[in-house]
């Protein structure tokens, strides 16, 4: 299989003055992320039901137009075809990495772990140290580093980091478990029970803090 290295995003340039501009668009197009109202996808939205809302958003931001973080605004909303068009070239790092996602979430496991393993240890590395201090919301968590607050974390933080249940994220057990959740769900003929409402839950939880951490990831090489 023949891979053909995409251009990553630039990385800052030493000395040069933040792009206000842009700066802007990524701060308000991040408020709106914290307010849309529907979980973490645990597979494919078919319906595209968000699809105006994120051309909406890119006619207001079009600096982020064809960067890897118009492919995590597809993602969020569970539009895999527009986010993998942006990143499938990536032969390694975080396109890579976001390349991953999107087959995990697709229900393609063995593909997905091909592609974190693409993307490199220093690259995971990257998104866990970024876990680490994200809430379930997207916002530092307290008592981070970057949280500025002592008070303790929410009860939904709480149940994320025991989803986790490393101090060093792995994608690939991540890919595991959300593996064996979609199995058991598409298994049953009738409404899931509590115990499993629970783990897709806890399996939303974990998928969003990894999203909001990739996005932090990507928004530092702008």
């Amino acid at each position: 299989m023949t891979h053909h290295q995409n251009h990553a995003a630039p990385n800052k340039t030493p000395g040069k003055s933040p792009d206000k501009t842009l700066e802007k668009a990524v701060e308000q197009t991040e408020d709106w992320l914290r307010e849309l109202r529907i979980p973490f996808f645990t597979e494919v939205d078919k319906s595209e039901a968000h699809r105006d809302d994120v051309l909406n958003r890119l006619s207001l931001a079009p600096s982020l137009v064809g960067t890897n973080l118009e492919a995590l605004m597809w993602l969020r909303v569970g539009m895999m075809t527009r986010a993998h068009d942006l990143v499938q070239d990536a032969g390694s790092g975080i396109q890579a990495y976001i390349h991953g996602m999107i087959h995990r979430l697709e229900g393609d496991f063995w593909n997905a772990k091909y592609w974190f393993r693409s993307a490199g240890q220093s690259t995971v590395a990257l998104v866990s140290a970024q876990m680490s201090g994200i809430a379930v919301s997207g916002s530092p968590e307290s008592g981070s580093p970057e949280s500025g607050s002592p008070e303790s974390g929410s009860p939904e933080s709480g149940k994320v980091v025991g989803a986790v249940s490393s101090e060093r994220f792995d994608p690939h057990l991540l890919v595991d478990r959300l593996e064996r959740f979609q199995r058991a769900r598409f298994a049953l003929s009738q409404p899931m029970e509590s115990s499993q409402n629970t783990e897709g839950m806890a399996v939303s939880h974990v998928l969003e803090r990894e999203w909001w951490a990739v996005w932090r990831v990507c928004k530092r090489q702008f």
